[in-house]
């Protein structure tokens, strides 16, 4: 038979239970904060680095690598599929 003493201890025993699972879920919470906050941060670090020449040079921009506008292949007469196809 489930008597009031009982009942009162299994009361407790799951309001501890619940109070340990908030616990967890709100320090976990934190933790994936943290964690998107030093990931935001890797990858901001990694675009600043990859953009010194672009952020910091007067004048500064990207390389152009494409076929059309390098004078070696040019000069060796390869052209770009591209400009084949849709300038003809």
């Amino acid at each position: 038979m489930i008597t009031f003493v009982k009942v009162r201890i299994l009361f407790e025993i799951l309001s501890k239970m619940s109070q340990t699972f908030f616990i967890f879920a709100y320090n976990f919470k934190k933790a994936k904060v943290k964690l998107v906050i030093v990931v935001i941060a890797l990858v901001g670090v990694a675009v600043m680095l990859l953009g010194v020449k672009i952020f910091f040079v007067k004048g500064g921009k990207f390389p152009n690598t494409h076929i059309h506008s390098n004078k070696h292949m040019k000069k060796r007469g390869i052209t770009c599929a591209h400009d084949k196809e849709f300038y003809k």
